[in-house]
């Protein structure tokens, strides 16, 4: 499942040392999009700094209300499925906003059903919330990486 990804310490420090070269006035710029639950092992990444890869970075990630939402609407059935950490646990988008410097402006979201991507100005970093904003992310991530290898 995702929390395998999420708190695997080789899969946190391979997203570690790739992030920075994300930077856009790297020399040699790589590219990242995330979405959902992806956001959340981002944050959990940590720079030598000890601070997340997304401490200065511009994202959105699965709405707390929404992950709410689905998760009440669900648990008679599915019980703690659409939970990260079981029932009582924090939300996704709490848990990356915690990571952050300044969530309140660093952290954008919408609760619309329209599709939704956030592409950070300091690096080559795309973020959606969920699977609707799938789409979306994709088409700009293409984008993204051939305006890169122009």
């Amino acid at each position: 499942g995702v929390r395998q990804v999420i708190d695997s310490p080789i899969i946190q420090t391979q997203l570690a040392a790739y992030f920075p070269q994300t930077f856009k006035s790297s020399k040699s710029a790589k590219a990242v999009a995330a979405i959902c639950h992806g956001v959340l092992g981002l944050s959990e990444a940590k720079g030598p700094d000890g601070k997340s890869v997304l401490y200065d970075v511009t994202t959105t990630a699965l709405p707390g209300k929404m992950e709410q939402g689905i998760f009440w609407a669900t648990r008679a059935v599915l019980g703690d499925y659409y939970k990260t950490y079981e029932a009582g646990s924090e939300s996704v988008e709490a848990a990356v906003r915690g990571r952050m410097r300044e969530p309140e402006s660093q952290y954008k979201s919408s609760l619309t059903g329209s599709p939704f991507v956030v592409a950070d100005e300091k690096y080559n970093y795309l973020s959606g919330r969920f699977p609707p904003d799938a789409q979306l992310l994709t088409e700009k991530a293409i984008k993204l990486v051939r305006d890169i290898v122009k």
